[in-house]
């Protein structure tokens, strides 16, 4: 069964801020982190490990640094998702929102996801 969970405990502001802090603060430490209560979780596809392998370190650098937030890649203004060239490909990285036991959706673990694009 799927359930639809129409809760939502931030506004479009404050979910902006809680991610910024954790997508710069988890790409610098490269490890958990929490902002808020909220914990931050990085993961990467296999694609991603295998394509860069030591390079991981530049593409992390470049999600950090990502501001270019526009009403088109942007439309909520949460700041949860963002497009990177680099290496001649193109590189997504996301945010997905999960309660504590990562089941079922909520905002106690913001988890973001780097990938190829050809991952998506």
């Amino acid at each position: 069964m799927i359930s639809i969970i129409d809760y939502e405990p931030y506004t479009s502001e404050q979910l902006a801020y809680i991610n910024d802090t954790i997508r710069v603060n988890i790409c610098k430490l490269k490890g958990n982190v929490k902002v808020n209560g909220v914990i931050g979780q990085l993961v990467f596809t296999r694609n991603a490990i295998d394509t860069l392998g030591e390079n991981i370190g530049v593409l992390l650098s470049a999600v950090a640094t990502f501001n270019q937030f526009k009403e088109d890649n942007d439309p909520y203004s949460e700041h949860d998702f963002g497009i990177i060239e680099l290496f001649g490909k193109t590189w997504f990285w996301k945010f997905d929102y999960y309660e504590k036991s990562i089941r079922s959706f909520g905002h106690d673990v913001h988890l973001l996801t780097i990938m190829e694009a050809s991952d998506y």
